[in-house]
C-alpha cells in the first residue's frame, strides 16, 4: 500500500492527515473514514474503500496506491467528483491515474 505526495483529503480530515495515514500503515481502524485509490478494475476510474475493509487478511493491500482521504461516505464521493473534475479540466480525458503519476510513478509514493 503506498499514498499519493499531494494526497486529495476532505475538509473534515485535513488536520487529520498524517495521523490517518500512519493508522492505516499500523491497521487500525479509523470509524467512517474512506480511501479513495485507483480503481483495481480498468473499465472504473476510483475505488472508495472504508478503511475497516483494509484490516481483512485477505484484503489485497499489495498493489494499492491511496489517492485521497475522506471522512464518510458523502465527502467520499464529492472527494472523486472533485479529482475526477480536475482531470477532465486539466486533460479533456478522464485518465485520473495518467493525469496523477505523468511517468514519475515511483517518485510520488511514500
Amino acid at each position: 500500500m503506498k499514498f499519493f505526495h499531494k494526497m486529495y483529503v476532505s475538509e473534515a480530515l485535513a488536520s487529520r492527515t498524517d495521523e490517518c495515514i500512519l493508522k492505516i500503515k499500523q491497521n487500525i481502524m479509523i470509524p467512517n473514514v474512506y480511501v479513495i485509490t485507483f480503481a483495481g478494475n480498468p473499465k472504473n476510474i476510483l475505488d472508495v474503500i472504508l478503511t475497516r475493509q483494509l484490516l481483512h487478511p485477505t484484503y489485497p493491500k499489495e498493489d494499492i496506491r491511496i489517492i485521497g482521504l475522506a471522512k464518510g461516505k458523502k465527502d467520499a464521493f464529492a472527494l472523486v467528483e472533485h479529482i475526477i473534475g480536475e482531470t477532465y479540466e486539466k486533460t479533456g480525458q478522464f485518465d485520473v491515474r495518467t493525469y496523477l503519476t505523468k511517468g514519475q510513478e515511483d517518485e510520488i509514493w511514500t
